[in-house]
């Protein structure tokens, strides 16, 4: 949406609109938005994950565009309280559990 967003890389000319750098949704790249469909094959979607759902078994190909909107409706937005204290505090915690 131009008048909100804007693809301008410099500040300068950016004023107060959001910068979408279209970039960062590259198959190689590691960052995406949650919910934004990666370009593949097949289009994934970038899906966020209970700690529990992190396992070797994993299956990527399962959080696509057909089966996206059935998980919400199952799950919620699991995204939707990241920035919450409580929810940093749990997540702090997976965290140092998986990876110390």
């Amino acid at each position: 949406m131009p008048t909100v967003s804007t693809r301008s890389e410099s500040r300068s000319s950016r004023g107060d609109k959001l910068y979408i750098d279209a970039g960062q949704n590259d198959y190689a790249d590691t960052l995406a938005a949650p919910y934004s469909i990666r370009p593949y094959h097949q289009p994934l979607v970038s899906t966020p994950l209970d700690w529990k759902e992190l396992r070797p078994t994993l299956d990527r190909w399962a959080f696509n565009m057909d089966t996206i909107a059935s998980r919400l409706r199952r799950k919620g937005d699991l995204f939707k309280g990241v920035l919450d204290g409580k929810v940093a505090a749990i997540n702090t915690r997976a965290l140092l559990k998986h990876y110390l």
